[in-house]
């Protein structure tokens, strides 16, 4: 008895988990879409028990594509980026599945502590970025500091 029981509320759960999926996919995907090109920022990263200001940086992202794959869901391809305190640049292509579910419908940043920013900011930082790879100043000023 039990176990046909269960069973018949097995279907019953696929059948709403169904129903949810494509009432996420009308309302979510297509906003989800349209923030291809985007750019967002952390700020204020740092390693444990920070002690100046200089012990801080920024993370900068940009969502550069997606991927909707019915078995595995949506993804956002991104390239990210940053110069953390001790001069080492870290760049890199990635991707991130955003949470799809109704309290994120009205989100702008699908990235948490994330902050929506320009692509001019995104833009000048990311030169900045690759100018420091050709000269390595931040981690030479390191490197020659006397070690804590």
């Amino acid at each position: 008895m039990l176990k046909e029981k269960l069973a018949q509320l097995k279907k019953e759960e696929a059948k709403i988990r169904q129903e949810i999926n494509q009432i996420i996919e009308k309302v979510q995907i297509p906003r989800l879409k349209k923030m291809v090109g985007q750019c967002f920022a952390y700020r204020n990263d740092c390693y444990s028990c920070p002690k100046k200001k200089s012990d801080y940086w920024n993370a900068f992202r940009k969502i550069i594509d997606y991927v909707e794959n019915k078995g595995r869901g949506f993804y956002f391809i991104y390239e990210e980026f940053f110069i953390n305190s001790k001069g080492i640049i870290k760049w890199e292509i990635n991707y991130h599945s955003p949470y799809l579910n109704k309290e994120w419908w009205n989100c702008e940043v699908p990235f948490s502590s994330y902050e929506k920013i320009t692509e001019k900011e995104y833009n000048s930082e990311k030169i900045k970025m690759i100018e420091e790879m050709g000269t390595q100043k931040k981690m030479r000023k390191v490197l020659n500091s006397k070690w804590d």
